[in-house]
């Protein structure tokens, strides 16, 4: 298995006229493509907008302050001549707009640029379409999507430009533990995915059919198929009723989506801690009435200011519409350095230093609100003392120091000076970025683990409803084995084969390595997955390994012991014949008349014994066994229940809760293949079987039975057992 070679190329290459179809495709394709492009980028410009979101990234981001005024206002500051404030005006915002029509433009020539990557290969129309869907739907989407977290929310937050270390190291949290995962991993698994898709094209002749084929069969799939079942389902109102089982969920995609979930939740709860540990600290010197603080405002924007809290109860007791407390203390700020008008807005303008200013304003709620009564103060708790906001200081200023002094308006009522409890703004407004950032990640994690649990929870639920035990179905193997019987071919199942022309599957001795192959493999282009054999071998322990390539790349595994009593024809006593498992997914009476032209049955279970070994036989399966219901009322014994080949009802094994006739129409038997219980479902219900060969007493009784169940109706159906006695 070293060398190897595709045994007919041809196959996995397209007919003359459908490459030359494909040529003038491709060629029509580049054409548009260039010409759309001129439109786009020279007509149009839209290059214009991601112009403007560069250089409003690299105006914010420079090291050079700018201010904006006149040439004697930025000289009198010592700036240099001609320079200009940075403002935030949204300039960033423009990359997104600039990404979706940078796509746009150039997505016909992406389109033809992949129809080149096949343009000999017979590849499948549903591969054509998902990597088409990435190209053109989710690769726009994820890179808008990065954009918009890594650079233009980082920004509108304060997260960026970083700044200096030293201040801004828990600007790693948001960035390092949430914002660089979910703005980056979908845009990486999509990247991932579309080159994954070139790589590994799915060709027509590994899905059984031709091009035109499978053409047609998408067609009808979409035309037909879907209203017949719409049709059939239209007036049921579950999926029992119309007896379609559920699709079992996807664990593994489930699971990954959990851990993403839960790596959002963790930064993003300890960005909610340390929000709220910086929104409660106070700068040193809790209660003084005379502070000297300094500002560095290294971004040269102008900086939050301080938020000044006083002892004291909010209310107007003398009804003039002001909180007492603000009237009772007078505040004094000056500040020594330059500040900022309506910063942060796209009007601000720089001012020189005026030590003269004041520059404490009353804020007891917010930005506007004064010390009016109506609006209640924030409030905070310090060692059992109340404290309430009285306002802000030196909000825009820039590097320079401040200081704030409190005094009572009324001396002669107190002794002391009135103490102040002051935050740093700065700090107070990481806090809220932290925050609303943390309440984003857990509030995504947490919707998205509810929603999973919700899933399950209603996947489950219908499953039950339809009969089947989701958790057998989503256990189901790999690799089934069918029939493993000393000399005989081997016989199994692969349920998720790989795709690509050069995968391969073999049998070899349990304690082998992957070289000792011989004659044991075969392509899997060469063989039905859903009824594969390989070569028949010894009694011993063997395993099936699956490859995905002409190497060794060995995806699949299944260990098992070949034995006379393994398989789908496992011998009983010789007066009762021997099992036969019916892979064939069929509905009760189908798999009963071809037992019955076999000359036998649907197998009837007896004994524990039994049961274990049509278990064995069923091998993981959920399959039909011969037990019917009498009449119409429900109960687990053989007041309700007979076997098809007439054999006495003297052993039962229900899974818990059944049998319970949901609807009133479950009046047949399935056995769960892993954990041998018993499930009463409707008789259109469609999966394999064991049947019973042969044996010629119950072939008779089985025969008069359903003669008495087709001639039955209405109400002489609840009274048919009679004319079978």
């Amino acid at each position: 298995m070293n060398e190897y070679e595709v045994k007919d190329p041809t196959k996995y290459q397209v007919s003359y006229e459908e490459l030359s179809k494909r040529n003038a495709s491709i060629l029509k394709t580049i054409t548009f493509g260039i010409s759309w492009a001129f439109l786009f980028f020279s007509v149009l410009q839209v290059q214009w907008f991601a112009g403007e979101a560069f250089a409003a990234y690299e105006e914010m981001t420079t090291e050079e302050p700018f201010y904006e005024g006149t040439q004697e206002e930025c000289q009198a500051s010592a700036m240099p001549e001609g320079c200009e404030i940075r403002n935030f005006n949204g300039g960033i915002w423009w990359s997104l707009l600039s990404a979706l029509l940078v796509s746009i433009g150039i997505t016909p020539l992406l389109i033809g640029a992949v129809m080149l990557t096949y343009r000999t290969k017979d590849v499948s129309k549903q591969w054509r379409d998902s990597t088409f869907g990435l190209l053109i739907v989710s690769l726009p989407l994820t890179t808008i999507w990065a954009l918009l977290w890594l650079i233009c929310l980082p920004f509108t937050w304060g997260l960026l430009p970083w700044g200096e270390w030293s201040v801004n190291w828990w600007k790693i949290f948001p960035f390092g533990f949430g914002i660089i995962w979910m703005a980056g991993l979908p845009f990486i698994a999509v990247v991932t995915q579309f080159f994954k898709k070139l790589a590994n094209p799915e060709y027509n002749y590994d899905l059984g059919k031709t091009d035109a084929e499978d053409e047609h069969s998408s067609s009808t799939t979409a035309e037909q198929i879907v209203p017949e079942v719409a049709n059939v389902t239209a007036n049921k109102s579950s999926y029992v009723e119309s007896e379609i089982p559920p699709k079992p969920s996807l664990g593994g995609r489930a699971i990954f989506v959990a851990i993403l979930a839960v790596i959002m939740m963790i930064p993003g709860v300890i960005m909610l801690i340390l929000g709220g540990v910086l929104a409660e600290g106070f700068i040193e010197g809790e209660g003084s009435s005379n502070y000297s603080l300094e500002i560095i405002d290294e971004d040269g924007l102008g900086d939050q200011g301080f938020i000044i809290f006083i002892q004291g109860t909010p209310g107007d007791f003398n009804g003039n519409g002001v909180h007492d407390y603000c009237e009772n203390v007078i505040v004094n700020a000056t500040h020594s350095g330059a500040w900022m008008s309506d910063p942060w807005t796209g009007w601000s303008s720089y001012n020189g230093p005026d030590e003269t200013r004041q520059v404490f304003e009353l804020q007891a709620f917010h930005d506007g609100s004064g010390c009016d009564a109506q609006h209640w103060p924030k409030e905070k708790w310090v060692n059992e003392v109340q404290l309430v906001k009285l306002g802000r200081a030196c909000y825009g200023c820039m590097a320079g120091n401040t200081t704030i002094t409190a005094e009572y308006a009324h001396d002669f009522f107190h002794t002391n000076p009135p103490g102040m409890w002051i935050q740093d703004a700065e700090k107070v407004h990481e806090s809220t970025v932290l925050t609303i950032i943390g309440a984003i990640l857990t509030g995504i994690g947490t919707v998205t683990l509810i929603t999973i649990v919700l899933v399950k929870i209603s996947k489950s639920k219908a499953a039950e409803s339809a009969g089947i035990m989701p958790s057998i179905e989503e256990e189901k193997e790999v690799i089934e084995i069918i029939e493993s019987n000393p000399g005989q071919p081997v016989r199994f199942i692969i349920n998720d084969p790989p795709k690509g022309k050069d995968a391969w599957v073999g049998i070899y001795p349990a304690s082998t390595g992957d070289q000792d192959h011989g004659d044991r493999w075969s392509w899997l282009r060469d063989i039905d997955v859903n009824n594969a054999t390989l070569p028949g071998q010894s009694a011993g322990r063997w395993s099936i390994r699956v490859f995905s390539d002409g190497g060794y790349n060995q995806i699949y595994r299944l260990d098992f012991d070949i034995t006379g009593a393994h398989g789908n024809a496992a011998q009983l006593h010789p007066a009762d014949g021997h099992y036969k498992l019916a892979p064939e997914e069929l509905s009760w009476n189908e798999h009963n008349d071809r037992a019955l032209a076999m000359g036998g049955h649907l197998v009837s279970i007896t004994s524990a014994e039994e049961n274990e070994l049509v278990a064995r036989i069923a091998g993981g399966r959920t399959v039909w066994i011969g037990g019917m219901r009498k009449g119409s009322g429900n109960g687990p014994g053989a007041d309700h229940w007979c076997w098809c080949d007439g054999q006495p009802w003297i052993y039962a094994n229900w899974a818990p809760g059944e049998p319970n006739n949901h609807g009133g129409n479950e009046n047949r038997i399935h056995l769960y293949g892993q954990n041998k219980l018993w499930n009463d479902v409707g008789e259109g219900w469609r999966g394999p079987a064991v049947y019973q060969l042969p044996k010629e007493k119950s072939i008779q009784s089985a025969k008069k039975i359903q003669s008495a169940l087709k001639k039955s109706s209405g109400k002489e159906k609840a009274n048919f057992w009679d004319s079978v006695a």
